[in-house]
């Protein structure tokens, strides 16, 4: 499921192993990315938020591709451990949109002169991020952040459940 970009996945050759591999090693790799931003001393639109844009595009990826898996593989394996790859991915999802180090990144730049000469898709991409991060409850207090992750989770795990049952 690692492959270079453009190149075909051979699903017919992927096992229930490489699925679950794939989840784990794309969530080590997110977190590293994430801690990368969050380290970077100079902050700038392609410190934080090209990098980031790169980073929750790989996420998605990985999330999507698992998604599929689970709905469309003959084999159960492969199909139970895409479903749980996805339930771990979204879960980084949620932790990722709630970081708040991260989140205070964001803001930084968006007090810059940078900011403020951004246009287009750049200037959207920023805006909508920070908007994202706003409405995921980064800016609640930590009791509320953690029962807004308890219920993102549930949430997530009754609709898995329901396109079991389906």
């Amino acid at each position: 499921l690692l492959v270079q970009m453009n190149v075909p996945v051979e699903f017919s050759k992927v096992t229930a192993a490489n699925v679950s591999d794939y989840g784990k090693q794309i969530m080590q790799s997110i977190n590293k990315d994430i801690e990368a931003i969050k380290a970077q001393k100079t902050i700038s639109f392609a410190s934080v938020f090209e990098a980031f844009d790169v980073s929750y595009n790989k996420l998605n990826t990985a999330s999507n591709t698992c998604y599929m898996l689970y709905w469309v593989s003959p084999d159960s394996m492969i199909r139970a451990n895409g479903l749980s790859s996805y339930q771990q991915l979204d879960s980084q999802s949620t932790a990722i949109f709630s970081d708040k180090d991260l989140f205070s990144k964001m803001l930084s730049f968006k007090s810059t002169a940078a900011y403020k000469e951004l246009t287009g898709h750049r200037k959207f991409l920023v805006d909508d991020l920070i908007d994202g991060f706003e409405r995921s409850g980064v800016n609640l207090s930590a009791e509320k952040l953690t029962q807004y992750k308890k219920l993102s989770k549930e949430i997530g795990e009754l609709t898995s459940s329901y396109s079991v049952n389906m």
